[in-house]
């Protein structure tokens, strides 16, 4: 049997979303200047490594923040696998910590496969 490419496959894309909340450093809550400078940080650091489509928001009335990346991967587990390394590579990068990362099981991961032609 052939390789996708031979057999004409087209590949799989999935958008996977990150749900979680953000805390500023001691004394500061998810309202503050730092906060808003880091999410910045972690945009560009999502760039720097090529991810594609990354986007961020944050809801400073409570830090619930939502990122997301759109990943190529053979199914679902693999793309939270692969946007889960993305995501946290940028967060550390900018200098995030990611203490209670979650599992690719849990519920903080949501994900779409985004509709490709297959022509």
């Amino acid at each position: 049997m052939g390789t996708a490419d031979e057999l004409g496959v087209k590949p799989v894309y999935f958008v996977v979303e990150l749900e979680g909340r953000i805390f500023g450093d001691a004394g500061e809550d998810a309202r503050g200047a730092a906060v808003d400078a880091h999410m910045r940080a972690v945009l560009d650091e999502l760039h720097r490594l090529d991810a594609t489509d990354p986007e961020a928001s944050l809801d400073r009335s409570d830090g619930l923040v939502m990122l997301s990346v759109t990943v190529q991967a053979p199914n679902a587990v693999n793309a939270v696998e692969r946007a889960s390394a993305l995501l946290r590579t940028a967060i550390h990068a900018a200098g995030g910590g990611t203490a209670d990362w979650p599992a690719v099981t849990s519920a903080a991961w949501g994900i779409s496969v985004v509709t490709t032609s297959i022509w």
